[in-house]
């Protein structure tokens, strides 16, 4: 029981009952699952992560209620791979609750003091994950990452202003004083999608900082064919909303980013800027006699600046030009941040494939459960059939053999009803010789009374009235008798001689 017990142990084993259990919706040995789960997480570090990635994607398929009793079970470890590390802190923010937070996001806390650059900028975007998942923390995830920005690390500073403009998207307060904070940020911002971060913000809450984000834009402007193309997107984007919101001051400073991004050699910048111009100034494009002569300056014709100073917003006649307000401030939709564990789902669990999430050569998919139930006999296996007493030693061996313990149903039901016929015939033989004995006992019966009447009557007769014996030891008798006269017929013969 001991080698038993210990292969029911293995990791192996434990992996392929899980899904097994798991695949067959056994909802009542789930617990059992996971015990056994945890307990394999004691082991190497190649188990452990091949563990935690079944434990990741089983929790992001609504079965994380079967893990939160197990929450410090996921606690890192310093002597932890960073695999397993950032496969702990997927677990820790996807079972991250109300009453649980506290817990979590104090070992969050502990997790961000690492020397692990990598590793901690891991755990910022986790702690964005549960203030995305409980809303009632998103203060206290605000406050944590914004004491994370004053650290000389860019790399932090960058992946704080990231995970904060998505938690101020989601958020509906005023928050001036972070955005203005973060403002400060974009001359020293080096990290693309950090300033590409910035300056979204900029463009979407401009209304809250107002003399902040024409001065930011100056600047961006300056180095606009310097900078990264995620940045020079935003830029063009925080331009065309400055442009609608406060004309006076940045309608030149659009025109000329829209200049410069015509003669950039990514084409979707090229494609942008024609989009907007052609949204904020259709009369330029209409009438092309407003358009400079001169090609070496970049802007437009002072005319088409003045007329545009004096009205302080862009008219417009056609349809879009209308509604360019509705299209570039619409209120945009908050940010889901989803688990980067949810694409393994859709492979199976415990194979090559969900590790490496990409389909391998020899994956097979689980097919769907029928949409009609099958017939409750394809799933009985036929046992072999047991030989009667009359068979022969080759029916015998037929039917013992491996052929015949998987038959077909139909067979099956035919091989029963011969096996019935054959039952009702060894019962009427059985009857049949029961009469025979009854009647023979009877015969002896009556023999035996003939003889206790011949006993008492004095009559000699035969010995075979004498004795109870059957007509065949009657015959035996008989002839015994005429051997017997034979025998002395001979010896009167011998004397006579």
């Amino acid at each position: 029981m001991r080698q038993g017990h210990s292969v029911l142990r293995r990791f192996q084993v434990v992996m392929a009952s899980s899904q097994l259990l798991f695949y067959l919706n056994a909802k009542d040995d789930y617990p059992n699952v996971v015990r056994a789960l945890i307990r394999t997480l004691h082991r190497n570090r190649e188990v452990q992560y091949i563990v935690l990635s079944n434990i990741a994607s089983l929790i992001t398929i609504e079965h994380r209620n079967l893990f939160e009793p197990y929450l410090r079970s996921f606690f890192i470890f310093s002597t932890d791979s960073l695999q397993v590390k950032l496969l702990k802190l997927e677990i820790l923010s996807s079972l991250i609750t109300e009453t649980s937070s506290s817990v979590i996001l104090r070992e969050f806390q502990y997790y961000v003091n690492s020397f692990d650059e990598e590793f901690v900028t891991a755990t910022i975007q986790a702690i964005g994950r549960c203030a995305s998942i409980v809303p009632q923390i998103s203060d206290v995830c605000l406050g944590g990452l914004l004491r994370l920005m004053s650290r000389p690390k860019e790399k932090i500073m960058g992946e704080c202003v990231i995970v904060l403009r998505k938690l101020l998207q989601m958020k509906t307060t005023d928050h001036k004083e972070i955005i203005t904070h973060i403002a400060q940020l974009a001359d020293t911002m080096t990290i693309p999608t950090a300033l590409a971060s910035i300056l979204w913000l900029l463009g979407e809450f401009s209304h809250r900082v107002p003399k902040i984000a024409p001065d930011i834009l100056r600047k961006m402007a300056k180095s606009f064919t310097q900078q990264e193309t995620i940045v020079k997107f935003q830029i063009i984007n925080l331009a065309a909303k400055l442009c609608i919101v406060n004309p006076r001051q940045t309608l030149i400073l659009t025109q000329y980013i829209f200049n410069l991004a015509k003669y950039d050699t990514n084409y979707d910048i090229r494609d942008k800027a024609r989009f907007l111009r052609g949204l904020l100034f259709p009369q330029i494009i209409t009438n092309p006699t407003l358009i400079s002569d001169d090609s070496s300056s970049p802007g437009v014709h002072k005319n088409a600046l003045k007329s545009n100073t004096t009205n302080n917003n862009i008219s417009s006649n056609t349809f879009l030009s209308k509604n360019i307000r509705k299209i570039c401030l619409a209120t945009k939709p908050a940010p889901v941040i989803k688990s980067q564990f949810e694409g393994r789902s859709n492979f199976r669990l415990g194979t090559l494939s969900h590790i490496l999430q990409h389909c391998l050569s020899g994956y097979q998919e689980l097919t769907d459960w029928p949409t009609i139930p099958p017939d409750p006999w394809s799933r009985v296996i036929a046992t072999p059939l047991q030989s009667t007493a009359t068979s022969n030693d080759s029916e015998s061996s037929e039917m013992n053999s491996p052929k015949s313990s998987v038959l077909h149903v139909k067979h099956r039901i035919d091989e029963k009803k011969k096996d019935q016929t054959e039952d009702d015939d060894d019962d009427e033989e059985e009857e049949e010789e029961e009469e025979n004995e009854k009647e023979m006992d009877g015969l002896i019966d009556e023999r035996q009374e003939e003889n206790k009447k011949a006993k008492l009557s004095g009559v000699c007769g035969d010995e075979t009235l004498l004795s109870p014996q059957t007509p065949w030891t009657n015959n035996n008798n008989n002839n015994n008798n005429n051997n017997n006269n034979n025998n002395n017929n001979n010896n009167n013969n011998n004397n006579n001689n």
